[in-house]
Parts: C-alpha cells; structure tokens; sequence
C-alpha cells in the first residue's frame, strides 16, 4: 500500500530550484536597475527630496478635489522580500531634466511601480510626465523640430 505523502523525484527538486533561481536573479536584476534609477532621481529631483519622503501624514489634493490623506500602493513581492527601499513619490526639477532624459523618464514607472507616476516640477507649474505631452515641450524648447 502506497503511502498519501507528498512524493517527488530528485529530478524535480532541481527543475523546481532552478525555476527558483530564474526568478531571483531577474529580480536581482531589477533591483540593481532600481538602485541605478535612484542615484538618478535623487540627481534630477526638487530640493524637497521627495524620494525618500514618508507617505504617513502626506495630504494629496486632485484637481478639483478636496485635500485627502495619501494611500500608498502597495510594493512588488520582490521589494518586500529583498528589503528594496520603496519610493513612494519621484517629483523631478524641470531645470535639471533635459530631452536626453527621455529613455529613463519612460522607466521609471516600470521600474518603480509604488510610486504615483512621475512628476515634473518647476515654479508655478507641476505635471505628471507623458512622452506624449513633455516630448513636445522639450523639442521646442532645445530648437529641434517643431519650433
């Protein structure tokens, strides 16, 4: 008579490590890409340093809406269990950000996912990026086509 324990063969055991491994090392992958990023922003960002702000006690207003507390979105599995810093709002100075800085303003929201989107900021003026709305603005202004 058979035993009802969970069987496997020696075979399995290493498919199931090396799937294992797979995973890992592509989330390692992700994390390095994540600390280079971070290095980035923390270049390219307002004086307020808004990348390493706490969300406890942060207000948000919507536009034409009233003030309510931030909810923070939850990280990836893979932040949580490698101890990856979360970063909870990226806001950009205008100043500092050029139309070279295209590739890595379009990563950044895949690359950090807990955040709210992308921010760009100047005096007076503060906007989520899109490649659709600030390409065009920063096209003109360098005098590349467009102008």
């Amino acid at each position: 008579m058979q035993s009802k324990r969970f069987r496997f063969r020696l075979g399995t055991l290493f498919v199931c490590v090396t799937l294992l491994c797979l995973w890992l090392g592509y989330q390692m992958r992700w994390v390095h890409q994540r600390r280079e990023a971070l290095v980035w922003i923390r270049e390219h960002e307002t004086a307020e340093k808004w990348s390493s702000a706490d969300p406890t006690g942060v207000t948000v207003t919507p536009v034409g809406g009233l003030p309510a507390p931030y909810e923070s979105r939850r990280p990836p599995l893979a932040v949580w269990l490698l101890g990856e810093q979360q970063v909870h709002f990226i806001t950009l100075d205008r100043a500092k950000v050029t139309a070279s800085d295209f590739d890595m303003l379009n990563r950044l929201q895949a690359l950090f996912p807990e955040t709210d989107g992308v921010h760009i900021e100047e005096p007076g003026w503060s906007n989520r990026w899109t490649l659709e709305t600030h390409a065009e603005i920063f096209v003109r202004e360098s005098g590349g086509p467009g102008r």
